[in-house]
């Protein structure tokens, strides 16, 4: 009896780890997925903080009038907003309270409220954005219109080293598992 429990034992590790593993595989391709073209006649764009390309990026699609209005979510305590509005177009705001994904899109969900938006291009890094999707979809539901906007590294994310970029999206990976859970299990469950 005991030989069969502990085959069944390795049986069942030997599947979660090749889950596991399939699971990364398809998570590092989402990270250089290609998603469809966002319209230009969207209502605003979500900018969550990180790096500098990606609020270029969001400034961008205002100034070519692709985007009515630019919301940059965590932009943090002791951001100098007037030196960074600056010479900037109108209609960027920005969100100083969240330090994580999770709060960017509490942050971001209020101001979609105040602003009265149902469609926004979503744009953080390519490696981000898998795990910001699904919490944005999971949060707001489906009256809104997410047009995902990834910011390529290629290069500059392949400088860093296999080993450095291979930890980057294994902690990316391991933030969108639990987000899984929580989301699909946890609240399940926990909902009456």
């Amino acid at each position: 009896m005991k030989h069969y429990i502990n085959s069944y034992m390795f049986t069942a590790i030997c599947l979660t780890l090749i889950a596991f593993i399939g699971g990364f595989i398809w998570f590092i391709n989402q990270a250089a997925c290609n998603y469809p073209d966002t319209p230009d006649n969207i209502q605003a764009a979500i900018v969550l903080t990180g790096d500098e390309l990606r609020i270029e990026k969001g400034i961008e699609r205002l100034t070519k009038q692709e985007s009515k209005n630019v919301f940059i979510s965590g932009v943090g305590k002791g951001f100098n907003e007037d030196a960074f509005l600056k010479d900037k177009p109108c209609c960027i705001e920005l969100g100083p309270r969240a330090t994580n994904t999770v709060e960017n899109v509490a942050e971001s969900r209020q101001w979609l409220l105040d602003n009265n938006i149902t469609s926004f291009a979503l744009i953080t890094s390519d490696y981000h954005m898998t795990r910001a999707l699904y919490l944005f979809k999971a949060e707001l539901g489906k009256d809104y219109y997410i047009y995902p906007q990834p910011v390529y590294h290629g290069q500059s994310l392949a400088d860093k080293g296999r080993f450095r970029q291979l930890r980057l999206l294994s902690l990316e990976y391991l933030k969108y598992l639990y987000h899984i859970i929580d989301y699909e299990i946890i609240q399940q469950v926990n909902t009456p």
